[in-house]
């Protein structure tokens, strides 16, 4: 039977099935169109009569030509055509049922012939053959065919008589107890990369192996005979990953497998030195606690540097290699030492190594993320996700949740000033008016020329937990915060709430502020968060939120002044101790503080809120301890140096730490007190008052 008679390629898809392309009048079409008028029924998928032609070896011709003659009915062909097909028309039915019975004994391959292929495209296309013609023609991937292998060749007995099969899947369950869902195909291709780390020098599995069992077939004796030491290693990533609230998926936080096996792999480093040698009950302890806390140290910076670093985008398999032969290394050079200590040591090494060698290109990187559209902002959530959790009053002001009225609260990033009251404000705006420095399309919203709007910066977003969206509003935060059921209640302040995130009063208010002064403030903040994210990339920040085995360096600013132990906002001072405080002002020179040459911005219409301002007085020991400085002077400060204040308040006797320092003026920022600036551009971190300094402890003390 020659079908090449009777069948034909065809369009059947209206909608997708060509080019949309415009083409020219005398256009010759190559291919019929199914749908087309011209071909209503003359045309019939061959789909239709193979799931028609039952596998049913009792039907005969004739009644496949009933079969057929109601099927080209339905299909519309006309009477007396369906009477001169119904014969060979049964007889192809006839024909399609014999092969759905049949069985394929035997298939013959064309030799390999090195003028058409190379040995890889060869081998891929016999398994490619293979695999289709035992899974009905659906293409199977390297993983199953990987585990066909391992099934094929796993002794039961090393695995207390469970199967391959039985091992992953229970391996799976282990893991979704950790909140860690992960497909089989992705556990068994990580569980390749472990034995390309352990036996194959880091090498990986290729298509081409698939087809070599002297290749592959070993992978089943080796990961069965260390398959305690695989399930303790991906069971404490999963641990690791659920204690630090890291989400592996699309809609996680990473969604790399690459990142997994490389940090799995590190971990089974780690279990299989400890499974060759004998250690006492001290020994083992020591050694597990020791590689717990070097998982924690790492874990963070490795998940969020290797993307922002893009390892896993493009062409990475370079980049992966060069891990798993680094790993490789690892087990063979650990081979060489008994110590426990020295073992540890060697592999704590190694994994700095490769999460420090990923900071050049993650901090680059970071720097340059941005949101070309204001419906693009959540790029920026891993950024905020753990910018809010590296400082420890910021951790404690982003937990709280944001409600106005009763419904649900979830995590989101969102703008702080929102993008149509910015869009009003600056069509408000006369050119005239703007700092000649910032030009019109640095301010449009999708007009300035590198394609990233103001409004849309990093240093105007928060992820924050709340039932409100500030973005599509024309509402300032200052407005829905003052809506907060904790507000209300003065569980928390606005002014303590802005000055843990690094939210000044133009952004906060931005109704009462130019447009240049709200500019300014998200440019500040924007490069406040990237600077804090790089000190995290290079090692020099950890997270809060979870405990975090890493060394703490002293503040290098905070060097400048004198050392002392840091002191809470909730502290509270006698009264006695406010007494000595405004005493010894007079016994230091303050010159020092002052900051002449720092032009001074005029000052906002805002007026200063003095209900908080009282409230931050009696709260925070490092806002009373300044607001009293300040007090006790002979004359006005307009700008202070905040590294020489600390210098300032340690010599006077009533010692405040920098980052309380920092703090304290971010809460009088919020109050409408004078404007905090951070330090960039060779220029010190700063205040700029907007207010006399002499008359702030009237204000503060009513009196």
């Amino acid at each position: 039977m020659d079908l090449r008679k009777v069948l034909t390629w065809a369009v059947t898809d209206p909608q997708g099935g060509q080019s949309a392309f415009p083409k020219p009048e005398n256009y010759d079409e190559p291919l019929p169109k199914a749908y087309a008028s011209e071909h209503p029924s003359s045309l019939i998928r061959l789909s239709r009569l193979w799931k028609a032609a039952q596998p049913n070896p009792g039907l005969k011709e004739a009644q496949f030509q009933n079969l057929v003659n109601r099927l080209l009915g339905q299909h519309g062909v006309a009477s007396e055509k369906i009477e001169k097909l119904l014969r060979p028309m049964g007889e192809l039915m006839t024909t399609l049922r014999d092969v759905k019975l049949a069985d394929v004994t035997f298939l013959e391959l064309q030799p390999f012939d090195e003028q058409t292929w190379t040995h890889d495209t060869y081998n891929d296309a016999v398994v490619n053959i293979f695999t289709r013609l035992n899974t009905a023609g659906r293409t199977l991937s390297r993983e199953e065919i990987t585990l066909a292998w391992l099934k094929v060749g796993w002794p039961t007995e090393k695995t207390s008589g469970r199967s391959a099969g039985e091992c992953f899947a229970d391996l799976a369950d282990d893991l979704a107890e950790h909140h860690l869902n992960i497909e089989l195909d992705e556990l068994v291709s990580a569980a390749s990369f472990v034995w390309s780390v352990l036996k194959n020098d880091g090498r990986l599995l290729a298509n081409s192996d698939l087809l070599k069992g002297d290749v592959i077939r070993p992978m089943a004796l080796v990961l069965s005979g260390q398959w305690r030491s695989v399930q303790r290693a991906f069971t404490a990533g999963a641990e690791a990953l659920e204690q630090r609230n890291i989400e592996y998926g699309p809609s996680g936080h990473f969604s790399s497998l690459y990142a997994l096996d490389i940090f799995w792999a590190w971990l089974f480093a780690a279990e299989n030195w400890e499974a060759a040698h004998t250690l006492s009950e001290l020994q083992r302890d020591d050694f597990e606690k020791k590689c717990k806390d070097s998982s924690a140290r790492y874990i963070d910076r490795w998940i969020m540097c290797s993307q922002w670093a893009e390892v896993w985008s493009g062409s990475s398999t370079s980049k992966i290699e060069g891990n798993a032969k680094a790993l490789a290394d690892l087990i063979k050079a650990l081979e060489g030492h008994n110590d426990p200590t020295e073992a540890h040591k060697l592999w704590d090494n190694c994994f700095k190594d490769l999460v420090d060698g990923l900071s050049s290109d993650a901090v680059s990187n970071m720097a340059n993320i941005s949101a070309q559209s204001p419906e693009r902002v959540s790029v920026y959530r891993n950024l905020l996700w753990i910018w809010h959790k590296l400082d420890r009053d910021r951790w404690a002001k982003s937990k709280v949740q944001l409600r106005v009225g009763k419904s649900r609260a979830n995590p989101e990033v969102d703008h702080i000033v929102p993008v149509s009251l910015w869009e009003k404000k600056l069509q408000s705006t006369p050119a005239a008016a703007l700092d000649p420095a910032q030009s019109r399309a640095t301010l449009s919203i999708d007009g300035d020329e590198d394609g990233q709007s103001q409004i849309n910066r990093l240093g105007n977003c928060a992820l924050l937990e709340k039932n409100f969206n500030i973005s599509k509003s024309d509402k300032t935060l200052k407005f829905f915060l003052s809506q907060i059921h904790e507000v209300k209640e003065k569980k928390i302040r606005i002014d303590a709430w802005c000055a843990a995130l690094s939210i000044p009063q133009p952004i906060l208010d931005p109704d009462a502020a130019s447009t240049d002064e709200v500019i300014r403030s998200i440019d500040a903040r924007d490069k406040e968060i990237r600077d804090d994210l790089t000190e995290f990339i290079r090692g020099q920040k950890v997270r809060v939120d979870v405990d975090t085995p890493a060394g703490r360096k002293a503040d290098p600013l905070g060097d400048k002044g004198t050392l002392v132990p840091p002191l809470t906002g909730d502290r509270s001072v006698s009264a006695g101790e406010v007494s000595f405080h405004s005493a010894s002002h007079t016994e230091v020179d303050r010159s020092v503080e002052e900051a002449p040459d720092t032009p001074r911005s005029a000052a906002p219409g805002t007026a200063v809120d003095t209900a908080g301002l009282r409230a931050a007085y009696r709260e925070d020991f490092a806002v009373r301890v300044i607001v009293d400085h300040f007090g006790g002077r002979q004359r006005n400060q307009h700008v202070t140096d905040i590294n020489a204040l600390v210098s300032s308040l340690g010599l006077a006797g009533t010692p405040v730490d920098r980052s309380s320092v920092l703090s304290a003026f971010r809460r009088l920022d919020a109050l409408g007190v004078g404007r905090f600036i951070l330090g960039r551009r060779g220029q010190e971190t700063r205040f700029e008052w907007y207010q006399k300094s002499l008359s702030i402890r009237g204000m503060a003390t009513e009196g």
